[in-house]
């Protein structure tokens, strides 16, 4: 027998094909097979996947517990919901790109409106003066990011190399999202105000900022390759009158459909409506590749509601 901590050390593919095989899992194309593990890597491949496929009910009466695979699973059931989750963080980047681009687009605008000397980005006397050491460690990362632009290759810095004053509009876009969520926690109410009534009316200054850290923290998982769709957030976005009508819970509001509804509050209509169509169609797909496995087993792992279609008719 194959002892489940053999896997930890390194094998070969024809090792990593062996171990699968003592689980349970059906390899009918063992070539396909090590040019998956090869190329996507036993663990981000098969232990980030596994999961909803394995049999815990003959786990639980081993004494060993040994993984092992349901009757029939094959590999070729796992890489659809690999995947599927590589296309999800890629769908939702996306739409996560045009949340951004009119955060940062707005903070740059209401900020240069009320502080047009120059840098005066760069400047704690600029920023809610009740926040004194929040401001200054912004203004440090400010400074940091600030310096590694006037390095890096890009289309703006010769405008940074040249001029002594960058205005914020140009800066804007070498500063990372988390970058400016905390400029935005540190500004004064006036400007937070503003930004904040030009994405999403009906979110408060403080939801705002709230939302942004949240969707800093997505961004990233998508950004590095992380599992996203069974991912749960060490932080919930606010609560939203469309939490409360699908009645979810904290886990569900930490997990996707979390994410959902918070889409929905940024995206216009057309945005979300072309989110949600090509959400659906990636759930079509795996549903139509996977048979050991329930497509509703995914639905819940991501925090789905059993009416959560409603979410593109509200």
């Amino acid at each position: 027998m194959i002892l489940i901590h053999s896997e930890k050390n390194f094998q070969t593919l024809e090792n990593q094909i062996r171990i699968l095989k003592a689980k349970g899992l059906v390899i009918q194309n063992p070539s396909v097979a090590k040019k998956w593990l090869s190329q996507c890597n036993y663990y981000n491949f098969i232990n980030g996947y596994k999961e909803l496929f394995l049999d815990y009910k003959r786990i639980n009466e081993d004494p060993h517990h040994h993984e092992v695979f349901k009757p029939n699973t094959t590999i070729e059931e796992l890489k659809p919901l690999y995947d599927f989750d590589r296309e999800l963080r890629i769908l939702t980047l996306k739409y996560l790109f045009i949340i951004e681009r009119k955060f940062k687009s707005n903070l740059a605008y209401y900020f240069e409106q009320f502080h047009k000397s120059p840098n005066a980005y760069l400047y704690a006397e600029n920023y809610d003066q009740t926040r004194t050491k929040n401001v200054n460690r912004t203004i440090i990362i400010l400074k940091k990011e600030y310096n590694r632009a006037s390095r890096t290759e890009t289309s703006h810095k010769h405008y940074i190399k040249s001029i002594e004053h960058v205005p914020l509009w140009v800066f804007i876009n070498f500063i990372s999202f988390g970058t400016c969520s905390k400029m935005y926690k540190n500004m004064n109410s006036r400007e937070q105000t503003l930004i904040s009534k030009s994405i999403a009316p009906s979110l408060e200054i403080q939801d705002l900022s709230a939302f942004m850290e949240y969707l800093t923290n997505i961004r990233n998982i998508c950004a590095h390759d992380e599992r996203l769709y069974a991912y749960i957030c060490s932080s919930m976005p606010p609560g939203m009158p469309l939490m409360q009508y699908f009645h979810l819970s904290e886990k569900a509001r930490k997990s996707y459909f979390g994410l959902i509804i918070t889409l929905k509050y940024f995206l216009s209509r057309k945005e979300f409506n072309s989110y949600y169509h090509k959400l659906k169609i990636l759930f079509q797909n795996l549903d139509s590749h996977t048979h050991t496995m329930s497509i509703k087993k995914v639905y819940r792992k991501m925090g789905f509601p059993h009416n959560w279609k409603n979410i593109n008719h509200i």
